[in-house]
């Protein structure tokens, strides 16, 4: 009799054995303002393993826990903490997937169905009230994220204070949150091709042939744009302490200290 193993999947690699890149994957312009969180969201949440990881156990339950589905409308939400060496999370990130997640691009996907009011959003500062049943409106707890700037941090601030009935804070002065995104997802596009077809070059050639403008024109800013979303998907991975043996982000004594070490522990057995 063969002995039983605990086979763990491997988690779903962008852009996996796909011969081509679909449009959607690279080209976010034709993305609705008010959709542009969402679709950040998504698409980096398609390289984030620990999302990944808890949408295929999700699936593989059927969505179900307790009898009952998760989902909503049949859309998937997930938050995951961040953590920085710390016991305490430092962040936390979400997303809000359709059916298709993580292999089909958000763009591609039935979005009529998502619920933008519960959009698990980044923010600055997290303000909660201490006491939440009475909602004692001088007595809050306020997190701040630090990866923000003070500008965007005291501009939450503000907004905060004018949903409270204070008076209208004055407009801070900056990219708007919807250039943004925009210009993030832009990034996210470069990095891809670049990932795709191996060189600037290549990928210039590319869009040369479905006649689609560059999303960079210098050489120099396509590399920019491939780094700081490296940087910003490893650094997601990291804080997320999830470990995945056919991935080995990290040194298998960090995970003793995270949220995660369960999973390590099922994945090592």
């Amino acid at each position: 009799m063969s002995k039983k193993t605990n086979k763990v999947e491997p988690l779903w690699q962008w852009p996996g054995t796909k011969k081509s890149l679909e449009l959607e994957e690279w080209w976010f312009e034709d993305c609705p303002d008010d959709e542009l969180r969402q679709c950040w969201a998504y698409e980096i949440a398609r390289h984030v393993h620990k999302m990944v990881w808890d949408y295929q156990e999700d699936k593989k339950n059927k969505f179900k826990y307790g009898g009952r589905d998760i989902r909503e409308n049949g859309v998937w939400m997930n938050t995951i903490d961040l953590y920085d060496g710390g016991e305490e999370p430092v962040d936390q990130i979400g997303v809000l997937a359709p059916s298709g997640f993580p292999n089909k691009p958000y763009l591609k996907t039935n979005r009529s169905k998502i619920d933008k009011d519960k959009f698990p959003l980044d923010k600055p500062v997290y303000i909660n009230p201490v006491n939440a049943e009475s909602r004692i409106k001088h007595n809050f707890s306020v997190r701040f994220n630090w990866k923000y700037s003070n500008k965007r941090i005291l501009a939450e601030m503000k907004n905060w204070l004018e949903q409270l009935d204070r008076p209208k804070p004055t407009k801070v002065q900056g990219q708007s949150p919807a250039r943004s995104t925009r210009s993030r997802l832009n990034k996210l596009g470069a990095y891809r091709l670049l990932h795709f077809y191996g060189s600037v070059k290549k990928a210039q050639e590319f869009l040369d042939r479905i006649k689609k403008p560059y999303p960079f024109r210098y050489e120099n800013k396509w590399s920019e744009a491939k780094k700081e979303i490296t940087l910003y998907l490893k650094d997601i991975n990291h804080q997320s302490g999830f470990w995945h043996p056919d991935l080995k982000l990290l040194p298998k004594k960090h995970f003793r200290t995270t949220p995660y070490w369960e999973a390590y522990s099922r994945a090592i057995k």
